[in-house]
């Protein structure tokens, strides 16, 4: 099976004359047409009903879809279009076209519906497979100083969550104090016993035990949070 390609494509002056067609297979046609919808902004939207779309390259097919996702976003839709794009959602059997949009009192009622319901496992790693590596929206963006208050006024009052509420392994981090507190002890024998006593041994002790204070100190801060 064969189709025409344009050489120069038709938005872009191209014609159907001889000399600006060519016959391609319908995989080299599909992966022509997402090339160009991917690499020109002003392309023509690319057809995913081709039947060789799934047999384009894995990254390509990523292109492709970014694209279309950028195209959409940027599209500006006018009353006119919602109407008849609604009226076609409804022809379609959609359940919610044509509907006006969730009223604030319809909004609580979900809100303390979901409030407290538990998420299954296999539907929480679906929605991190979803947002693993996507741009948050407000990433780099300071907030401004209303933003601030509101955050400030809605978490006055609230007790911190612990550390283990966070998932902190108590066993390592002990572990690693207790490593950290024998390397100190083995530097002080180390400065103790060396011969001559060299100069700065006395400063060097001194360090040696303020550290280890900070760390009796930071040991008895953890056991108080278990």
């Amino acid at each position: 099976m064969k189709h025409r390609h344009h050489c120069i494509p038709r938005s872009r002056g191209g014609t159907d004359e001889d000399w600006n067609l060519v016959e391609l297979n319908p995989y080299d046609h599909a992966y022509e047409h997402a090339l160009d919808f991917v690499l020109f902004p002003h392309a023509p939207w690319f057809d995913f009903r081709h039947k060789a779309w799934p047999l384009l390259p894995e990254n390509l097919q990523k292109a492709v879809l970014s694209e279309a996702s950028k195209r959409q976003s940027a599209r500006i839709v006018s009353a006119e279009t919602r109407i008849k794009m609604s009226l076609a959602a409804q022809k379609r059997g959609v359940p919610w076209a044509g509907k006006e949009h969730l009223t604030e009192d319809h909004k609580r009622k979900i809100a303390a519906a979901l409030t407290g319901k538990k998420k299954s496992p296999q539907h929480v790693e679906k929605f991190k497979k979803a947002v693993r590596g996507r741009k948050a929206p407000n990433k780099g963006i300071p907030h401004s100083n209303e933003t601030k208050q509101k955050i400030s006024a809605a978490l006055r009052g609230k007790p911190y969550p612990e550390s283990k509420d966070r998932g902190v392994n108590y066993a390592t981090v002990m572990a690693n104090l207790e490593k950290i507190e024998a390397w100190w002890h083995q530097s002080k024998n180390k400065v103790n016993n060396a011969n001559g006593r060299p100069l700065g041994a006395t400063v060097c002790n001194r360090e040696l035990d303020l550290g280890l204070t900070n760390l009796h100190v930071l040991r008895q801060f953890l056991n108080s949070l278990k």
